[in-house]
């Protein structure tokens, strides 16, 4: 990016401890497909919660699966059925007097998992601080003005833009908690 909206990841590439890829692709625009995709390894039309998938292998071979997501995949077109088997899960849907889009909550749920007893363990989390309607902490609105939504044509270019740089921003620190 041409702002500096990713400090913590830009210092790790610049360490050596991570490589910047140049170019990625979903193989599809929409949650389900897209999160169905890579943990089946399937194109959209062959997806389905009852195909084999890298959590059903890994289960196998002894791991648990823990899935934490700051937003709300329960109930979202019963999206957590591609997640099974399941041996941890929360969702945004289980804050409690918190907002359900909150990625805070992530680090919050690690903590709660306790320390690593050593047992392999397969671990999804989920972000979604770039989704223009999800919760953005006062201290990751560095861009203004960044109150831009989908609805209101009216809004400029330039929000739009400070809007999804401070999701990045905000993403960016909930990794480096991570």
């Amino acid at each position: 990016a041409h702002r500096s909206n990713m400090p913590f990841i830009s210092s790790m590439v610049k360490s050596g401890a991570l490589s910047q890829v140049e170019f990625a692709l979903s193989g599809c625009p929409g949650t389900i497909c897209a999160l169905a995709g890579i943990l089946q390894s399937r194109p959209t039309w062959l997806q389905s919660p009852d195909n084999l998938s890298l959590q059903r292998v890994l289960v196998d071979q002894g791991y648990k699966t823990h899935f934490i997501l700051s937003s709300n995949h329960r109930d979202y077109y019963d999206l957590k059925e591609y997640y099974e088997p399941i041996h941890y899960y929360f969702d945004g849907k289980d804050a409690i007097g918190r907002m359900g889009s909150d990625d805070y909550l992530v680090p919050e749920q690690l903590e709660k998992l306790g320390p690593w007893n050593g047992s392999p363990v397969f671990l999804m989390l989920g972000l979604v601080s770039t989704h223009s309607l999800a919760y953005r902490a006062p201290k990751n609105r560095k861009f203004l003005p960044d109150r831009a939504h989908i609805s209101n044509p009216e809004d400029s270019i330039e929000s739009y833009r400070n809007n999804y740089d401070n999701g990045i921003l905000q993403a960016d620190h909930v990794i480096e908690l991570i």
